[in-house]
């Protein structure tokens, strides 16, 4: 008997009928789970260009997601040693259909296909990360069909963001699968196939197959069956452990089960928040999933009133109230600076200290507690239309008004929290008095495509000025800075007087956006009264007159708006909901999830209530805050929201008078004019103790049942010294943190106005803080690498690089060599920086693996259309680690900023390494030290390149060009890989 496995309907990816087990000529669907193994095939590096092939897939195991049986099915690759019956059909579906017992065939045709004239089989494939099993599946000309969609996206695409999608406009709108010119044969009756691709690898965000079936309260058997190392040989696997393999490879098969159990948890989740009436399933992306139940909230706002039958449907109400703030909205708006209202700026992410390289002492770990989410909580989400003030774009005659002309103007209408303003000095003018608060933007030469989501899904597939801009601070100029209420606090409070004038005088208001005070409404029957009733005009009228001529717009669109608290509307049920659940229980952790996701959504293009104000208020206040701390706390980095600083030595201020506190002016370069001996910058023990010491005790971890080191502070003062615990050590920094940067910075709201906590408790400011670590050595590299050691335990961050191990060659007359197969490039990088910054051995070639994915594939596909590698293959590129970020330092101005970048890059390009060639010894050790302080020196000065300015009698000492001593074997290296992926290398450093 032919088990049931097709449904004649589907409502989103549940399928409400029961199934039936031949559709017999109706339309059907059939959603089948699938995965498959494969293996990498060695190579010999010297002779990469005969091992063209880069994998060879071993199964494809499917299950009908009706059936609870799997079957698996070998791939031609390797029908020599088959355990498993070889698929044959083209696309293993159609074997998976033959093996049920079903008369089923596959063919192509070459004549185009009537919409209507064959009932259509819908192949529903779940699984997780698709794009490692899309081109797998399938074979000879099928395979041909699915490369050429992929490759070439138009009216059908298959597409890889967050996860893998397939999608066509070929009729009205926009439908999420493909239609193939294939015809399904089954038991004599033929259909035309359609394929929908329902990847599950972002449901719950950045997470794996495991944890997402965990995180959903699905229990997997067989996981562990096999190490890291022996899942890397899964051929020997197919071949010696049969039965294992065969466990684990059809273990991957619970994706449907997964997505399920995940619907009911989010019921419960919908239900806990008083939403149930609003329930959608989750959808494939934690953040779209998210997105709804914000909608679901704002909804649930309006269904008190019978208007919401009578006046508006669910639709336009988000339309109405909440899409005139989104950025995709706002980046269509490319003929003014509106436009420029589209970008929310991110966190602050600064070297603050950029020469001090190696730090022994007693340094804490400190970030601002659950900084996005209390920004959240902290903030109004506003129902309805703002006001823009915009120009022309490129007009040369535009009227910006001043900053202290729009303040005046404006002043009384701007909410704190609801109101932006982009921001650039004079053309032509550098600030006098240097600032590194406001952080100028760069726009990319297209706006409208420019990428505004908050969480990119690969940021190296993306990331550039190209699609995004260039973010940075400009001690002397700004360019389209993002400002708002806590930047006119810190010019109000921090800035000195001359500061404070030159800003407000030589600052420009390119565009601005905001909810007008006067129009705020005390509730959502009265919003949508007046937007009912509404009788404004907009009118356009031109005045013609010889050289005067005159274009007149008015505009007057109801403009009336209700502010709810994000926090009371969503967030703070969120937290007191998760702390119900025990720790790492699904449900905790998917309230953590949403939690996490809902500050990416209110910044995110893709959803339509995402609101680019709210957004911006969130980043800037959390900004704000780590400038206070980076400031106060004498900090070595600032990431985002938080930064790691020495006990012993945090800011004073030199005395009571008003010239003797940290302002925004004298704190820019603090660590320099320590270095040239300034004693205006009192360093002492934070909580004005003598000294802080540490120590280690030893104590039992309950949750991960394992002894651990805690660390613990030995408080020094008058000749007594006090033991903290290490509960008594966390309370101490978090509180005496807060203390600090309150004495040093009054009257900003971040840190004074009175709030709530979560639990309703009254407290100081807008944050708390929460102290990570302590630790007695370390080192710090770019913006945000670094080294935090104790003891034995270090934390290693290097952006950019992986922490996993690397084979590392070198070159011997023609040949490459391997050095070591366990070459950790990042880490032992800053471990030398860590031990001695003057004496760097210079980074070994390394080979560094990466999945290919389709946009890389298509976008580069000049360079892949020869290799037999495809998306989903693991492919492989020699690197050098740079010991040089220029990101380190902090520049006067864009020019001068772009001057060394180019310079830079040209160094590099020709000789692969940039300035590091001017500060090696005769052993070939770098002297990083050195490197960084004449580089920053230079920057300071005002040169705009490392040559500029130096004695030409001495500049042949400079002009010693030479290459990387590792470049020979890079460019060997990276020739070879071209060779074996079918393409050749240009001459490049990376």
């Amino acid at each position: 008997m032919i088990a049931p496995i097709f449904y004649l309907s589907k409502q989103d990816y549940i399928y409400p009928d029961t199934p039936v087990a031949d559709p017999k000529g109706q339309s059907a669907f059939l959603p089948v789970e699938i995965d498959t193994e494969y293996y990498h095939l060695d190579y010999d590096i010297n002779h990469a260009g005969q091992f063209k092939r880069v994998q060879k897939t071993l199964t494809n195991q499917l299950r009908a997601i009706a059936s609870d049986d799997a079957l698996i099915f070998a791939h031609p690759d390797i029908s020599d040693i088959a355990r498993h019956p070889v698929f044959s059909s083209g696309f293993s579906v159609v074997d998976y259909l033959q093996a049920l017992g079903h008369n089923a065939s596959l063919r192509r045709v070459n004549t185009p296909i009537g919409r209507f004239e064959y009932p259509v089989l819908m192949i529903d494939l779940y699984g997780f990360f698709l794009v490692a099993e899309l081109f797998r599946i399938f074979t000879d000309v099928f395979l041909d069909d699915i490369r050429n969609i992929t490759l070439h996206p138009g009216k059908q695409s298959i597409d890889q963001g967050r996860r893998t999608i397939a999608s066509n406009t070929l009729h009205k709108g926009y439908s999420p699968w493909i239609e193939l010119p294939w015809i399904l044969t089954l038991n004599n009756y033929e259909y035309r196939v359609c394929i929908s691709l329902l990847d599950t690898c972002a449901v719950h965000g950045n997470s794996s197959y495991k944890n997402f079936c965990t995180n959903s309260g699905l229990k997997l058997e067989y996981k562990d069956l096999f190490t890291k190392a022996e899942m890397a040989d899964m051929y020997r696997m197919y071949i010696e452990r049969a039965i294992h393999f065969d466990l684990y490879s059809t273990g991957d098969l619970s994706n449907y089960k997964a997505l399920l159990m995940n619907a009911e948890n989010f019921k419960l989740i919908y239900k806990s928040l008083g939403l149930e009436n609003y329930f959608t399933p989750p959808r494939f992306t934690i953040g779209a999933t998210v997105a709804k139940m914000i909608e679901a909230s704002i909804l649930k706002m309006f269904a008190h009133y019978s208007y919401i039958e009578t006046g508006y449907a669910k639709s336009a109400i988000i339309k109405e109230f909440c899409s005139y703030s989104t950025a995709s909205w706002l980046k269509k708006k490319t003929t003014t600076t509106a436009c420029y209202n589209s970008k929310v700026d991110g966190g602050r992410c600064r070297n603050n200290r950029p020469t001090d390289i190696r730090i022994n002492g007693v340094i804490c770990d400190t970030d601002i507690s659950g900084c996005y989410g209390e920004g959240l909580r902290a903030q109004l989400y506003p129902l309805g239309n703002p006001v823009v003030l915009e120009y022309p774009i490129h007009s040369p005659i535009n009227d910006y008004k001043t900053l202290r002309q729009f303040l005046k103007k404006y002043g009384k209408e701007l909410v704190p929290g609801l109101w932006q303003a982009r921001v650039s000095t004079k053309e032509g003018y550098t600030l006098k008095y240097p600032q590194d608060f406001i952080v100028s933007w760069i726009p990319p030469k297209d706006i409208s495509k420019m990428i505004t989501d908050s969480e990119p899904p690969e940021a190296d597939e993306w990331w550039n000025e190209d699609n995004v801009g260039l973010t940075k601070i400009f001690t002397n100029e700004v360019h389209l800075g993002l400002i708002q209420h806590d930047f006119v606090q810190w010019l109000d409070e921090i800035a000195t007087p001359r500061q404070r004038k030159e800003l407000l005088d030589n600052l420009m208001v390119v565009t601005a956006l905001f909810y007008p005070k006067s129009e705020r409404v005390d509730g959502i029957e009265q919003l949508v009264k007046c937007h009912q009733t509404h009788t404004g005009k907009n009118t356009a009228t031109i005045k013609a007159q010889k050289q005067k001529t005159t274009e007149i717009m008015t505009r007057q669109e109801c403009h009336s708006w209700y502010g709810i608290n994000v926090g009371e509307m969503l967030v703070n049920l969120l937290l007191i909901e998760r702390k119900k659940h025990p720790k790492e229980s699904p449900l905790n952790l998917l309230y953590k999830l949403c939690i996490n996701t809902a500050y990416g959504d209110f910044v995110s293009q893709f959803f339509k209530i995402s609101n680019v104000c709210v957004g911006n208020n969130i980043t800037a206040r959390a900004r704000a805050l780590a400038w206070y701390m980076e400031k106060g706390l004498h900090g070595f980095q600032t990431i985002t929201d938080g930064c790691a600083f020495d006990l012993n030595k945090v800011l004073f201020p030199r005395d009571n008078r008003e010239e003797g506190k940290i302002t925004g002016e004298n704190s820019v370069g603090v660590y320099a004019k320590l270095a040239e001996g300034s004693k205006n910058y009192p360093r002492k023990s934070l909580g004005n103790v003598d000294y802080i010491d540490t120590f280690l005790i030893t104590l039992h971890n309950e949750e991960k049942q394992k002894e651990e080191l805690n660390p613990c502070l030995i408080l020094y003062q008058s000749n007594q010294s006090t033991i903290l615990s290490p509960q008594q050590t966390q309370k101490w920094l978090d509180t005496t943190v807060a203390e600090h940067l309150r004495n040093l910075f009054p009257n900003v709201d971040v840190l004074h106005q009175p709030t709530k906590d979560v639990y309703g408790n009254n407290r100081i400011g807008q944050f708390e803080f929460e102290a990570k670590g302590i630790y007695k050595n370390a080192a710090f590299h770019g913006t945000a690498n670094y080294i935090l050691s104790l003891e034995n335990q270090n934390k290693v961050r290097m952006r950019s690089y992986t922490p996993r191990e690397h084979t590392s060659y070198e070159l011997a007359a023609d040949d490459l060599q391997v050095l070591r197969e366990d070459y950790h490039p990042s880490n032992e990088f800053l471990t030398m920086l860590q031990e001695n910054p003057q004496r760097v051995k210079r980074s070994e070639v390394y080979i560094n693996s990466k999945i290919l994915k389709i946009r890389d594939w298509r976008r580069n596909y000049t360079s892949w259309q020869h290799s037999e590698a495809f998306p989903g293959c693991t492919v492989e590129n020699a690197a050098l680690l740079r010991e040089l970020s220029l990101s380190q330092f902090t520049f006067k101005t864009h020019n001068q900023y772009k001057a060394w970048s180019k310079e830079a890059d040209n160094l590099r390009r020709h000789y692969g390494q940039r300035y590091e060639m001017f500060f090696v010894d005769d052993e070939g050790y770098l002297d990083y030290q050195q490197l960084v302080n004449e580089i920053d020196a230079a920057i300071r000065a005002g040169k705009t390149s490392f040559l500029d300015g130096i004695d030409k009698r001495k500049a042949h000492t400079y002009r010693d060009y030479k290459p990387h001593p590792q470049l020979p074997a890079l460019e060997t290296a990276q020739l070879r890989l071209g060779e074996r992926n079918g393409y050749v290398v240009e001459k490049e450093s990376e």
